[in-house]
């Protein structure tokens, strides 16, 4: 059970660390996905 809850700290601390990152991402693939659908009308 120990090592259950210290992977679950080391996950949820690479994603605090990383949070920006995968924000960014999000976002990028979302604002060419909105493009794409404009393009599109």
């Amino acid at each position: 059970m120990s090592t259950l809850q210290q992977g679950y700290r080391g996950v949820t601390l690479i994603l605090t660390l990383n949070w920006d990152r995968i924000q960014s991402a999000a976002f990028l693939v979302g604002a060419l996905l909105f493009g794409t659908w404009l393009g599109s009308l």
